[in-house]
């Protein structure tokens, strides 16, 4: 079997003991549509992950 590898970035944010977390898209197609989780995605070629979070957040 040939895996690909993929690079993600993450952002866990906290602050007074709460979490601050997204309720992701209920569309066919993306990873567990409908569910919640941390901000972060993918890392594009050449991104630094700092620059991925931000854009991730943004977006």
């Amino acid at each position: 079997m040939n895996h690909k590898r993929v690079e993600v970035a993450i952002a866990i944010l906290h602050a007074n003991h709460r979490f601050l977390m997204q309720l992701r898209d209920n569309i066919p197609g993306i990873i567990y549509p409908g569910h919640w989780g941390f901000f972060g995605g993918h890392i594009d070629p050449g991104e630094t992950p700092e620059s991925a979070v931000m854009r991730e957040l943004l977006e």
